[in-house]
C-alpha cells in the first residue's frame, strides 16, 4: 500500500480484503518494505484491524533464490573452428576465465588463449 499519489495529494490508509460469507480466514500476513513481517492468526472478519510497524518482526527468508550467474561453469562440444572435429568450451565460474579446447589431432586437443575470456573472468 503506497498512500502518497504526487505533492498535495493521498489515499486512504486503509486495505480491503473482501471475504465470501460463510468462509474464514487462517491468518493475515503483512510483509513491509524493510522486509519486516506481522502474522495476524485467525483475523476476525467484519471488524477493522490495525496492524504498526513497531509490532512487525524481522522476516526470514524462506527460499534462497540463486541466480544463474554463480552457478557452476556450462560444458559445450561444438567444432568451433568449422574443422569438422568436435572442440570443447568450458565456461568459467567468477573470478575464473572460460577456457577454448581446440581438437589438434584424433585424441589431443589444445588450449587456445582468449583475452576476452581473461578480461571478463571476474563476470
Amino acid at each position: 500500500m503506497q498512500i502518497t499519489k504526487g505533492f498535495q495529494s493521498a489515499s486512504t490508509q486503509r486495505v480491503y480484503f473482501v471475504v465470501p460469507p460463510d468462509s474464514t480466514v487462517d491468518s493475515l500476513e503483512v510483509v513491509w518494505p524493510s522486509q519486516k513481517k506481522e502474522t495476524i492468526l485467525a483475523p476476525v472478519t467484519k471488524e477493522i484491524l490495525t496492524i504498526t510497524y513497531s509490532e512487525a518482526q524481522t522476516k526470514t527468508p524462506s527460499i534462497n533464490t540463486e541466480k544463474l550467474s554463480s552457478e557452476g561453469p556450462a560444458l559445450v562440444e561444438e567444432d568451433f573452428n568449422g574443422d569438422g572435429q568436435n572442440d570443447i568450451f568450458i565456461g568459467g565460474s567468477r573470478y575464473q576465465p572460460a577456457e577454448l579446447w581446440i581438437v589438434k589431432k584424433k585424441g589431443a586437443y589444445e588450449r587456445v588463449d582468449v583475452f576476452a575470456f581473461r578480461s571478463d573472468r571476474n563476470f
